[in-house]
């Protein structure tokens, strides 16, 4: 029988579960080790060669792990019991699957290097309802921002020069 060696990912808890699980079947499969799987041991085998087998599969599975997902199934001691755990967590679509999806999602950095910037172009084709003018709109509009500055600037002033005037008022009706 020829050896041939394959290649396969490390299931992380994020790759799609039935994909792996397909590759890993079949990896297993060549290898002879997917009677374990099941947990069906056949009638002929014989305990301490089904044991064999079992351990074999087990290990051969938790070798394509990563570290996080490992940490998940570690206390199961027979493949078939180790399966179940993976599809039970990630099979699913449970409360605590979706929980860890949304917290992977929510935690998600942009990787150094990457461009965080949007499009400018984005607005090029609404106009301005204030100014008339194309590529902006209201919210974004300058030249009303800088209206509502100059008038809150001018209200600031009057008061400020009321209360210098009722300051002197003060002063005048104390001596």
């Amino acid at each position: 029988m020829a050896t041939m060696k394959v290649d396969i990912e490390k299931f992380d808890g994020i790759m799609n579960f039935s994909l792996w699980r397909v590759r890993m079947t079949a990896i297993l499969v060549q290898n002879d080790l997917k009677k374990a799987m099941t947990g069906n041991k056949p009638e002929r085998m014989e305990q301490s060669e089904w044991d064999e087998l079992d351990e074999k599969e087990l290990f051969a599975s938790q070798l394509c792990l990563t570290n996080n997902v490992l940490r998940e199934v570690l206390a199961k001691k027979k493949a078939s019991a180790l399966w179940r755990k993976l599809e039970a967590l990630y099979m699913t679509k449970s409360l605590a699957n979706r929980l860890a999806l949304k917290h992977q999602l929510y935690t998600f950095r942009i990787a150094k290097g990457q461009n965080r910037s949007r499009s400018k172009s984005r607005n090029n084709d609404k106009s301005c309802c204030y100014c008339k003018k194309k590529g902006h709109i209201v919210g974004k509009c300058y030249k009303l921002k800088n209206k509502q500055k100059a008038e809150l600037d001018k209200k600031g002033k009057q008061k400020a020069d009321l209360a210098d005037a009722s300051i002197a008022e003060n002063k005048d009706d104390e001596s």
